[in-house]
């Protein structure tokens, strides 16, 4: 890193990954499949009310070990699509952690003349900036775009070196051209496929 004109340095914690699931997906694909996780979540939530309503008004006894079944499983999937981003960011968090054999990680980016390394522990990659193609920002953060559905969050107060002031005017005219990829092609048909597949089982719900 003696090469490095800028560099970001944060903690990975526990608390920084559930703060990040605060934040509102910068990428489509993010917001579309942030929408569908919502959508699915919400829907399998009301088939569970509905279903307690029918469970308490029905007339046939019989069928209420059937509603109750519906219950069970419709508020569970709806707990688990509500949760899922926070479980699956929690897996890998622990994931890491474990493999790394520490509570203290560091999540480094350093931007030299000719690239960027981006440092997790003991792993690192190293990208030329023209695999990046935009660099964008908002209130406290830049996001750094490896393709259209896959963006790295640089918080402006993270820099130990360079400035944030300075940032977007040197890495700007070093990026190459933005490509669509491969993440956010799939997140996008994961997305439709869970609606899809959550508008059939409510639809053959209450058939």
């Amino acid at each position: 890193m003696d090469n490095a004109v800028f560099i970001s340095h944060r903690p990975y914690t526990k608390q920084g990954v559930l703060d990040g699931l605060k934040r509102k997906p910068v990428t489509a694909s993010g917001k579309l499949y942030r929408s569908a996780l919502r959508f699915c979540g919400g829907a399998f939530l009301l088939c569970s009310v509905i279903s307690a309503v029918f469970l308490f008004a029905a007339p046939d006894k019989s069928q209420l070990p059937l509603i109750a079944a519906n219950i069970a499983v419709t508020l569970g999937a709806g707990l688990l699509f509500w949760n899922l981003e926070r479980l699956k960011a929690m897996r890998d968090y622990k994931m890491l952690r474990s493999l790394h054999g520490t509570d203290e990680l560091i999540y480094v980016m350093s931007f030299t003349q000719e690239d960027v390394t981006i440092t997790l522990g003991s792993q690192n990659i190293t990208y030329p900036y023209e695999r990046f193609g935009d660099i964008t920002e908002d209130e406290d953060s830049f996001h750094l775009w490896l393709e259209k559905g896959l963006t790295y969050r640089i918080p402006k107060d993270s820099f130990v070196k360079g400035s944030a002031e300075h940032f977007v005017d040197f890495i700007a005219p070093r990026l190459g051209e933005l490509q669509n990829g491969s993440f956010g092609r799939s997140r996008s048909i994961m997305a439709y496929l869970l609606i899809g597949a959550t508008i059939f089982f409510v639809y053959f719900l209450f058939l």
